[in-house]
């Protein structure tokens, strides 16, 4: 049978690691007239799957994650993000920061709801045998507007997705997404899609080193491909997205830190150069527990 998330409404923790560069009017400091924003990583939450009814008690409830593979983290700096501006209420501790919202988008030349997906709703792309190795054209509305950009020669960027039940972590069973047909998880496999997250930051200024304060994003994605088992057998992409969740992000419960990491103020200087994206986001990435 079909997998599902189970129960529908679940909370989860996820993160974003972003590196930010500000420019700022040298006339007037409180002007920020340009900031722009590198994705280094994303961590998505995990959530519960089920095989038929839902039962919340279930002991074979699969916990499924939506995992980054190294080549999608390897890609996120390469992604370019519109540099957007802002202003600082004040130049004192406490000032707030009044920020324009960042887009970053994987996988798509096109943006928002642009952006290609399977047409789950028809039952001919439900069939087990398509959309495992390329972007099928009778099923995705724009095969064209996929964009490679983990260079996989898969369409779009590929995650991996690992489902274990409670059994599969007692024994340490391992997740082989990249050869699904493997014994392994429970549910497991790649799933090829679009991505894109748009952080919108508010908060305040706690001193010239840190800035802290609320998130609000969408975290959304389509899947336009997929090749993922369950219990050993292969499903169809219309499956493998009903056995994956959609994001909807607390803006009140999301908190953001951001730390100065130049060497100016009295901060840490990692000496990251913005100019190379990948060898910054390599060491944020290492220094981040760090902050």
């Amino acid at each position: 049978g079909a997998i599902t998330i189970c129960p529908a409404d679940q909370v989860g923790e996820g993160t974003l690691l972003l590196l930010v560069t500000f420019e700022q009017d040298p006339a007037d400091k409180t002007k920020i007239t340009k900031a722009t924003a590198t994705l280094c990583s994303v961590e998505l939450p995990v959530v519960t799957a089920l095989v038929g009814s839902c039962d919340p008690m279930s002991a074979s409830l699969v916990s499924t994650q939506i995992e980054a593979p190294d080549a999608f983290i390897k890609s996120l700096p390469m992604l370019t993000a519109v540099p957007i501006s802002g202003t600082l209420s004040g130049l004192m501790s406490g000032s707030t920061i009044d920020l324009e919202r960042f887009v970053v988008t994987a996988g798509s030349t096109k943006t928002g709801a642009d952006m290609p997906g399977w047409n789950d709703a028809d039952p001919a792309c439900g069939a087990a045998d398509i959309g495992h190795t390329g972007c099928d054209m009778m099923c995705v509305d724009d095969c064209a507007a996929m964009r490679d950009d983990d260079g996989d020669a898969y369409p779009g960027v590929t995650l991996h997705v690992c489902g274990k039940t409670a059994d599969d972590v007692k024994k340490g069973v391992e997740c082989n997404a990249e050869a699904p047909n493997e014994p392994g998880a429970t549910l497991q496999g790649k799933a090829f899609l679009d991505m894109e997250v748009d952080p919108k930051f508010t908060g305040s200024a706690t001193s010239s080193c840190e800035l802290s304060g609320t998130i609000d994003t969408g975290v959304n994605y389509n899947i336009v491909g997929a090749d993922v088992f369950l219990a050993g057998g292969a499903i169809s992409v219309t499956s493998a997205i009903k056995s994956l969740p959609t994001f909807l992000v607390d803006s009140a419960a999301s908190k953001f830190r951001m730390v100065r990491i130049d060497g100016q103020f009295g901060s840490p200087d990692w000496q990251v150069n913005p100019a190379d994206p990948a060898g910054a986001c390599s060491i944020v990435i290492q220094r981040a527990n760090e902050l």
